[in-house]
């Protein structure tokens, strides 16, 4: 993981290795069971569930700002965003750009390295805001459908990447309805994104172009923004991702695939409940019992009528 040298021009979203000694508020992206358990001392609890919806969507952003105000957050700190998987770190970070936070970093050093003088318990948020949030939002570093199918058509002279896999991209690997990428749109995986160093540049963006970015999701898509950020691409963000994109089905698409719905007859055999067979012997032994039944109603019959 590149981290920046303390005394480059600082972006908005970096990594670090130590705790800043600037950082005005820490928070803790893990489970809040085990951030309450040990943490930074300091540390207030926001694990990533509290405004996930099901499939990971994102809670509206009125409900957000409200939710940074009961840790504390006006917009103006810098945060410090410590946890044990940094793609939850890197979410956060993201939706913390776009609410327009001042300055945002990540710490990719586990906490089992402090010491235990720099560990307490961990604070939960609070039930109603601490303080109102007063950043402005980065709304101009949204790009909604409508604008993006417009840039799409006019064939703009934007960088569009594509954060998913290789198998994502060419629609071998569906996630969504579709498989593709939107069109035009160049790979660039999280994975090659995280891997790399400074140098050589990761994507050569010409003068006068802005870079668009997405990646599977909102949740994914985010995640991507802020390794692109925390590496000096200042990439703006189609923040439904493919899934978004692949759910309208008049969009273009390039590399397109479908799911095919069709159940393998393989498949259907296996999951079919077994006919029940019954031996010889059941069917010869059925036969008697049902003569004696017989027997016994005919001669109680003859003994009542005399």
């Amino acid at each position: 993981m590149p981290v920046r040298p303390s005394n480059a021009s600082q972006p908005v979203i970096d990594y670090t290795k130590t705790l800043l000694p600037d950082a005005q508020v820490i928070l803790d992206s893990r489970r809040a069971i085990d951030c309450e358990k040990a943490s930074l001392k300091g540390a207030r609890c926001l694990p990533v569930t509290d405004i996930l919806g099901p499939q990971k969507a994102l809670a509206n952003f009125s409900g957000l700002l409200w939710l940074l105000g009961t840790v504390g957050l006006t917009g103006s700190e810098h945060v410090v965003i410590i946890g044990d998987k940094l793609h939850e770190q890197e979410f956060w970070a993201g939706v913390l750009f776009i609410a327009g936070q001042k300055r945002i970093s990540i710490l990719t050093t586990p906490l089992e390295v402090f010491a235990k003088n720099q560990l307490a318990p961990g604070t939960t948020r609070s039930k109603t805001r601490e303080k109102v949030y007063q950043a402005t939002m980065r709304a101009d570093q949204i790009v909604l459908r409508s604008d993006l199918l417009r840039i799409v058509r006019s064939h703009n002279a934007l960088v569009i990447i594509d954060g998913r896999t290789e198998n994502e991209y060419w629609g071998n690997e569906l996630t969504a309805m579709r498989g593709g990428h939107i069109p035009g749109a160049q790979l660039l995986s999280l994975g090659r994104v995280r891997l790399a160093s400074d140098k050589p540049p990761l994507l050569h963006v010409p003068k006068g172009r802005s870079v668009i970015s997405y990646s599977r999701n909102i949740y994914h898509s985010l995640v991507y923004l802020t390794s692109l950020r925390a590496r000096g691409i200042p990439a703006k963000i189609y923040l439904e991702g493919w899934q978004g994109w692949a759910s309208d089905g008049a969009l273009p698409v390039d590399n397109v695939t479908y799911r095919d719905r069709r159940v393998p007859l393989r498949a259907a055999n296996k999951t079919k409940s077994a006919p029940v067979r019954f031996s010889g012997s059941f069917y010869i032994v059925g036969a008697v019992a049902g003569l004696c039944i017989f027997a016994i109603g005919y001669f109680t019959r003859w003994m009542i009528n005399g």
